[in-house]
């Protein structure tokens, strides 16, 4: 954990870590905790698009006090989609073309 927080150049173990252990791999964070450092995007998109990947008690508490305990952001599952539906058409790729001229 030290090397994390004392390396010279953002991402140095990170990047060395990668190639030596592949895009999983764990380490031990504070506390002699264990982390899981996940690289691969083809991972982390299943991971977050699924349902059955629930947010961690650390990461809830995080978005509850950045964005407050009602927001758009933390809702899961049943919530999740029954947001989601309406919201769906304002990101087809139609819709996404259109905004582009805006920024």
């Amino acid at each position: 954990m030290l090397q994390l927080t004392l390396s010279a150049t953002y991402g140095e173990y990170e990047f060395e870590w990668l190639k030596k252990y592949g895009s999983v791999y764990r380490i031990k964070g504070l506390f002699g905790e264990d982390r899981l450092v996940i690289a691969d995007t083809a991972a982390l998109q299943c991971m977050l698009n699924r349902e059955h990947f629930a947010l961690g008690p650390s990461l809830g508490n995080a978005g509850r006090l950045q964005y407050g305990a009602g927001s758009v952001w933390l809702v899961q599952e049943r919530d999740h989609k029954r947001i989601r539906i309406p919201l769906n058409a304002g990101f087809t790729a139609v819709a996404v073309r259109s905004y582009i001229p805006i920024f």
